[in-house]
């Protein structure tokens, strides 16, 4: 009895699954996926792209074990850590004891506390060079750490809601935000000031605003020279040129809003609330949308570590999607 009502559990459980994250590990070789049940699930990708050389059985998880007590929002890898963001502290695990099975975490950070509570962390991105993490959070604040003393160095106010998504600019020491405001805002981490360099409001261009959406942003990115931003949510995607600030192409996709995206060599790939993958070229052109098992995305990340080039991408169900040919779906692999 006792085994019939934990497979209903389970099979309910895999009915209601949201994964949020992704990330690969230092080499490549192992995909971490994480979801709304406070799970990571750990795949090997040298059992999946080449069965021939590995042990495992590829459409099995290596490891799943239970992060967070709650909802698992980001996960990203930095330098020896994967490092999850859940609905009140951010956990870091050494990932040398992860694929060994060890799976207490190696050291635990927490946003500051309010009179609501710690808030969650939506968004991770991590700065190499200067071993900084910065994490956008659902107070509206941006808080950076020092990850060598795990000491909390500045927090970045400016948003008015609270933060969707993040990424870096290193060659400017910038870094930009997104979030529920409907505003994507620059800031330099270096300057003593903590005060945003530029705020862009896509929503206040009537060709990208969508009003009856909203003006959310859920997704923002940067071209490999950093000068390119690309960014949607409620409002259409568009091309902004960061030298300038100005808005170069838009992107139409009628009743989607985009919540992943990410450019990969002369194109841009989304992903949202619709079971596609867009592929756009950077003069705003549709190539072409490959179908996705998730109706709804939420992540979308590329692996250029492994020897293999992976697309991977998760949204509101317990599959996660591998794209070996980026123009079709190659597999999927089950969180359990």
């Amino acid at each position: 009895m006792a085994d019939y009502q934990a497979q209903i559990l389970k099979e309910r459980m895999k009915l209601h699954t949201t994964i949020f994250g992704q990330a690969f590990s230092p080499c490549g070789h192992y995909l971490a996926a994480c979801d709304n049940f406070g799970r990571i699930c750990i795949f090997s990708l040298v059992s999946i792209l080449k069965p021939e050389d590995s042990i495992l059985d590829g459409s099995k998880p290596f490891l799943t074990f239970q992060a967070h007590k709650g909802p698992i929002y980001s996960l990203i890898t930095a330098d020896n850590f994967l490092i999850s963001g859940g609905s009140t502290e951010i956990c870091g695990w050494q990932w040398k004891d992860i694929l060994m099975k060890f799976t207490e975490p190696a050291w635990m950070l927490h946003p500051e506390n309010s009179a609501y509570g710690y808030p969650e962390t939506n968004a991770l991105v991590y700065d190499k060079e200067n071993n900084r993490l910065f994490a956008g959070c659902g107070d509206n604040n941006i808080y950076m750490w020092d990850l060598e003393t795990r000491m909390l160095q500045s927090t970045f106010k400016g948003h008015t809601d609270y933060i969707q998504c993040l990424a870096l600019r290193e060659t400017k020491n910038q870094f930009l935000s997104g979030a529920e405001d409907g505003t994507v805002r620059v800031w330099d981490y270096k300057s003593r000031s903590n005060k945003e360099c530029h705020c862009i409001k896509p929503n206040g261009n009537e060709d990208i605003s969508r009003s009856s959406l909203g003006k959310w942003i859920g997704c923002l990115a940067l071209n490999e020279e950093q000068e390119w931003m690309v960014c949607g949510g409620a409002p259409r995607l568009s091309l902004w040129h960061l030298s300038s600030y100005t808005c170069t192409n838009i992107m139409d996709t009628p009743g989607s809003c985009q919540q992943a995206a990410v450019f990969h060599k002369d194109l841009i790939l989304t992903g949202g609330t619709k079971p596609y993958i867009y592929h756009w070229q950077t003069n705003g052109e549709l190539k072409t949308k490959v179908p996705s098992t998730a109706t709804t995305i939420y992540s979308l990340t590329i692996n250029h570590l492994s020897g293999h080039e992976v697309l991977v991408t998760a949204g509101n169900c317990s599959s996660v999607d591998l794209f070996t040919n980026f123009g079709y779906k190659a597999l999927s692999l089950t969180f359990v």
